[in-house]
């Protein structure tokens, strides 16, 4: 599969899922994930503290983020 491709071609981790995921709470997963990371946070760490503010993201704020990284999404549709 794709993970596969990217550690065949060197890369060295790969963050993926094994079934579908909606995808507005991908790009708020990410875009958490990758925030933590440029703050010197390990993936795992990263990944996990991640997944726990979306957990306990209220929809109000969920909205608010949506808001906000729109203008970053393709056609404003996060599925392109």
């Amino acid at each position: 599969g794709l993970p596969a491709a990217f550690l065949q071609a060197g890369a060295r981790r790969v963050v993926g899922t094994l079934w579908s995921v909606d995808a507005l709470a991908t790009v708020l997963l990410l875009h958490r994930f990758y925030t933590l990371i440029t703050q010197e946070v390990s993936a795992l760490i990263a990944l996990r503290d991640a997944t726990r503010w979306l957990r306990t993201l209220s929809q109000a704020e969920a909205l608010n983020w949506w808001t906000q990284l729109r203008p970053y999404i393709p056609n404003g549709n996060p599925l392109l």
